[in-house]
């Protein structure tokens, strides 16, 4: 019922009053979780081991909504909760999006500091970026933060293309280890951003046009103190509003490459990020997308 309202009021509300019963609906929901039993970190560690799957040497990229998971650990002690469960030969990745939409980002006279620029991606993406070990790609609008033993051979290569999600991205590259898994924590499987990387890689045969047409640059501030001029395309917001991930990977994927749970309203969901890329693949070649 409530898929169905949305889908009647997205009909006949303008793009202000969708914006504003978004709003609502996040702080609605945001207000019972804090209302449910909390979690705790026995239960916490339950839901990543025997729920998401995780275990040693998993390559994780995460999504995280903590303002949707009421508990009383901190960003700091989840992320240490998730790096033992992973071990010394597994990381933990996040995406460090600029807090700014990526146009309106590239259109202001600001550089993006690689130390200084803050997430724009919550707290623990926050936490992630400000770790002693954690390496942070150069890209001014799709950075990603990661620790551990591939994060910098992930990371390095970033700022070398103007697609964000390509071959020289850490989102592509990540791809390449068997044992990677996309989890979300209190955040739902509609964040799944590395169903991108299918459109930069496959650019000349992908339908749908994602991309605004200009290519933007900005300045971007290394670890080394080095100032480079790093260009990138940026999303068309009108055709990414209409990407559904989570119907795709419902509909195309295996249902043991995938987990959807809910804990009380705290959304957790992981996915085989090897095995989304391929299905993401050869749907292309059926002409099935995630804007179907």
């Amino acid at each position: 019922m409530r898929i169905f309202l949305r889908k009647i009021l997205a009909n006949i509300l303008d793009k202000e009053s969708k914006q504003k019963l978004k709003e609502l609906e996040y702080k609605t929901r945001k207000q019972l979780i804090k209302k449910l039993p909390a979690i705790s970190e026995e239960k916490f560690k339950k839901i990543l081991v025997k729920d998401l799957g995780i275990k040693k040497g998993d390559n994780l990229f995460i999504h995280a909504s903590l303002d949707m998971v009421n508990t009383d650990l901190t960003p700091l002690q989840i992320l240490n909760i998730l790096l033992d469960i992973v071990g010394e030969k597994g990381s933990v990745s996040v995406p460090t999006f600029i807090r700014y939409g990526s146009k309106e980002w590239m259109e202001m006279p600001k550089n993006f500091d690689i130390k200084k620029t803050p997430s724009g991606m919550g707290i623990f993406s926050e936490r992630v970026r400000r770790h002693k070990f954690s390496y942070r790609s150069i890209h001014p609008t799709k950075s990603v933060a990661s620790i551990g033993p591939i994060a910098e051979e992930i990371t390095s290569e970033h700022h070398l293309s103007p697609l964000p999600f390509g071959e020289k991205s850490p989102f592509y590259k990540l791809m390449k280890y068997h044992n990677v898994k996309v989890i979300g924590l209190g955040a739902p499987m509609s964040y799944l951003s590395m169903v991108h990387v299918v459109e930069d890689i496959n650019i000349d045969i992908y339908p749908v046009n994602i991309n605004e047409e200009k290519v933007y640059e900005k300045r971007c501030i290394t670890s080394n103190k080095e100032n480079i001029l790093v260009s990138t395309y940026v999303h068309n917001l009108s055709i990414l509003a209409k990407a559904n991930p989570e119907k795709f990977v419902k509909k195309y994927m295996k249902e043991d490459q995938y987990k959807i749970s809910n804990h009380y309203l705290t959304p957790f969901f992981v996915v085989n990020g090897p095995q989304l890329l391929e299905q993401l693949n050869i749907e292309l070649l059926n002409g099935n997308t995630i804007y179907d």
